[in-house]
């Protein structure tokens, strides 16, 4: 009966993916950074229709998902996606991720040392990173892997290289990002649903 239930969700929560996508098929709004192809008004809400249907991640955050804003404060493309993220989030504060609320947390990574303590400290569930330069991906993925934290972007290139789950664009359309090696290693399990709406990185 609880896998009944569990099934339940994980195809109801697919299901609003796919209507997410559908919905905001055709955008003209502009990315906020040449890396990014997608804006945070569109990523925003697709990525936590993503996240709700991860096996692991609403039980492990219980109540308050906190979700640190990985940026440079030195990258104006960095700083304003940041701060488009966390205007987004504020005039949208409802959550699609069942019983949750979502809080924002920034966190700046012009220095590397002691993001792993930044994040336990504030109990960071999942990491956003923005668009990065000069910076060691490898390092801040060492970071959150640390401190046990999932990890996200609208920076497809990053999927590629380690994040679990991003945003990018097909034929006009946001097309959901996930690599799978990252999701194992990080704990996300999205389910077959919703993995058939992605593209896949790190088959095994």
């Amino acid at each position: 009966m609880i896998g009944m239930r569990m099934n339940r969700a994980l195809a109801s929560a697919a299901g609003r993916v796919a209507g997410a996508i559908t919905a905001l098929a055709l955008f003209s709004a502009p990315a906020y950074a040449q890396s990014m192809p997608v804006p945070i008004e569109i990523q925003y809400p697709l990525l936590m229709r993503v996240f709700s249907a991860d096996r692991n991640l609403t039980a492990r955050s219980g109540s308050d998902m906190v979700i640190g804003v990985i940026y440079q404060k030195g990258v104006r493309e960095s700083s304003q996606a940041a701060a488009a993220l966390q205007e987004w989030a504020r005039r949208n504060p409802s959550s699609p991720i069942a019983g949750s609320t979502v809080r924002l947390v920034p966190t700046a990574v012009d220095e590397m040392a002691g993001l792993d303590l930044r994040l336990l400290r504030d109990s960071v569930d999942l990491c956003y990173i923005a668009p990065l330069r000069a910076a060691s991906l490898d390092s801040l993925l060492a970071a959150t892997r640390r401190a046990g934290v999932a990890t996200c972007t609208g920076v497809p290139e990053y999927v590629e290289r380690g994040v679990s789950v991003g945003i990018g664009v097909k034929a006009d359309r946001p097309q959901i990002l996930v690599n799978m090696s990252a999701a194992k290693a990080e704990g996300i399990e999205l389910g077959s649903q919703v993995l058939k709406l992605a593209r896949v990185f790190g088959k095994d």
